[in-house]
């Protein structure tokens, strides 16, 4: 049979990539030979006994074949393969990072923290072995690269991918849910995660619907820790400590869309080492807003007084309580009966909050205010970039002359964040406090005078919108928090009746909003929480506001 090879003389056809059906309970040696595999890690049974080498397990391989007609639209300078797993996810993961997490700033010195504690950063340079979680993460490249392709094949590909994930999981908590292996509750948690990054990529639904999806598969995450406490914790502290802080920073959000406490409340959450939770300590200490202080103290045995030095919790004092204080204040206003037992008890919780803020919170922020005074006026013309909707709406407006402006993002998420939620925290006390004035009491029936509150709440809504001039030079999610924030001190000057300051800061959310339509035709934002922030936003509303 000495004919020529089929195909001779015949002019080559483009390329195109095949995406192979994985199959994670399969060696690819197995794979190749057709043959039922047992599974064993890291080799399996039946090459070791066959004297072959097991190449391994792996999800998506990707493979280059002759298609039997040309395919118009498909790129055709493809690799002929990826490689090796850990190859592909280097490679993918290197693209990924590099495009999320660029060296370059738009106006001022990267966060060193993000990629310190960023979830895929540490997936990059652990050693996973789980099928889950490596077909989470190989979904969540193959949907980022499909999101920047004209490719319908590859996003196609990508969908049937994410499907594979879905179905994996589900089955992951049913086995998990009748018998818990030592790691599955990890692996769930992460993967979970994992898939609200990659929901945030996904091109078949708007961006408001993407981020919805990734809130929602967020809350699954967080209902799940819920329900089986802190057993994700394996001992690695790099992976625990990242894994705790996301769960944390998640945790606040929801809860405070929610107005509820969600997860730490638990007894196995309290046994959890607190300083894995209070992370935030080192992001507030390094921005200038917890310094050591002298407190009295009192020995119980000698009863004398003496000055001790310690710093303040900021995270034990006010981040933490925030959700459960909205979840108590709530529950008052709809369950008011005026008892006398009833009202003591919401006068405790009052007292208790304004005390924090007092003591505690209002001389961090007074620390911090002396490092990161104003520093831009709307006199210094050329500090303003006109190319900056934000910036062209403050050179026009009277309401806000100086602007915060500092050294890194690191300080300037800090202090939008103690000003943000000192706020939320003093709009909670006048709703308690004006129920109270609805049903006859007097302004101070807590014995916090309502208008002390009221001045504070001014000042730290009015410090919110100091911070758009440095939260306009940033990026897309930097821009969707800077709208939370004016739309939250918006929320709050109307309802206290201030004219002047809410026309002020709707001007600034139009201008914002035409920034954010402008960044979003090249970027997008893989914050899971987003979608959460215009439901928090109406927290800082005061419905039964008594002037």
């Amino acid at each position: 049979m000495g004919g020529a090879e089929p195909g001779a003389g015949k002019s080559p056809r483009r390329k195109r990539v095949v995406l192979l059906k994985p199959s994670h309970n399969c060696c690819k040696t197995c794979r190749t030979r057709k043959i039922k595999c047992g599974g064993e890690r890291p080799h399996c049974a039946k090459c070791t006994r066959s004297g072959l080498l097991c190449e391994g397990y792996t999800t998506w391989v990707l493979t280059m074949r002759q298609p039997d007609t040309e395919s118009p639209g498909l790129p055709i300078n493809l690799p002929s393969s990826v490689g090796p797993r850990a190859m592909n996810r280097v490679q993918l993961f290197a693209r990924f990072l590099g495009d999320r997490f660029s060296d370059v700033a738009p106006a001022a010195p990267p966060a060193g923290h993000v990629p310190s504690l960023s979830l895929p950063h540490l997936w990059a340079e652990m050693d996973i072995e789980t099928p889950l979680l490596c077909h989470a993460i190989d979904t969540l490249c193959l949907t980022d690269t499909a999101s920047k392709s004209p490719c319908t094949a590859m996003a196609y590909a990508a969908a049937a991918a994410r499907g594979r994930t879905y179905g994996m999981l589900h089955r992951a908590i049913a086995l998990h849910q009748s018998k818990p292996p030592t790691r599955s509750s990890r692996d769930i948690v992460l993967t979970i995660i994992c898939i609200s990054l990659t929901a945030a990529l996904g091109s078949e639904a708007e961006l408001d619907d993407r981020h919805s999806q990734a809130t929602a598969h967020l809350e699954g995450a967080l209902r799940f820790l819920a329900a089986n406490g802190p057993s994700f914790l394996i001992g690695d502290d790099k992976l625990d400590a990242v894994l705790l802080r996301h769960i944390q920073m998640y945790c606040l959000p929801v809860g405070l869309a929610r107005r509820k406490e969600f997860i730490f409340q638990t007894p196995e959450w309290q046994r959890v080492p607190r300083v894995l939770l209070h992370d935030d300590l080192n992001v507030y200490k390094a921005s200038g807003y917890i310094r050591a202080q002298s407190l009295p103290t009192k020995s119980l045995r000698w009863h004398h007084e003496f000055e001790t030095t310690t710093d303040r919790n900021l995270h034990r004092d006010m981040l933490g309580p925030i959700p459960k204080l909205l979840e108590v204040a709530d529950n008052f206003v709809k369950g008011y009966t005026g008892d006398a037992e009833q009202l003591q008890a919401m006068s405790h919780v009052v007292r208790r909050a304004d005390h924090t803020l007092e003591t505690s919170v209002g001389p961090a922020m007074d620390d911090a205010f002396r490092v990161h005074e104003p520093h831009i006026t709307n006199d210094h013309t050329d500090a303003f970039d006109p190319a900056i909707e934000e910036h062209a709406f403050l050179r026009t407006s009277a309401f806000v002359r100086e602007h915060f402006q500092f050294v890194s993002p690191m300080c300037g998420y800090a202090s939008a964040n103690m000003y943000l939620l000192s706020l939320m925290t003093d709009c909670t006390l006048l709703q308690i406090i004006c129920c109270g004035i609805e049903h006859g009491l007097s302004p101070e029936w807590t014995g916090v005078h309502k208008d002390d509150v009221e001045e504070r709440a001014s000042a730290n809504a009015f410090g919110l919108c100091q911070h758009v001039y440095f939260y306009s030079q940033r990026s897309l999610t930097a821009a969707i928090f800077l709208r939370l924030m004016v739309a939250g001190a918006r929320n709050y000057f109307e309802s206290i009746g201030q004219v002047d300051a809410t026309e002020w800061c709707d001007g600034c959310l139009d201008a914002n909003s035409l920034r954010i339509e402008r960044l979003q035709l090249t970027a997008t934002s893989l914050c899971p929480v987003v979608a959460t922030f215009p439901r928090i936003a109406e927290g800082f509303k005061i419905p039964n506001y008594v002037p």
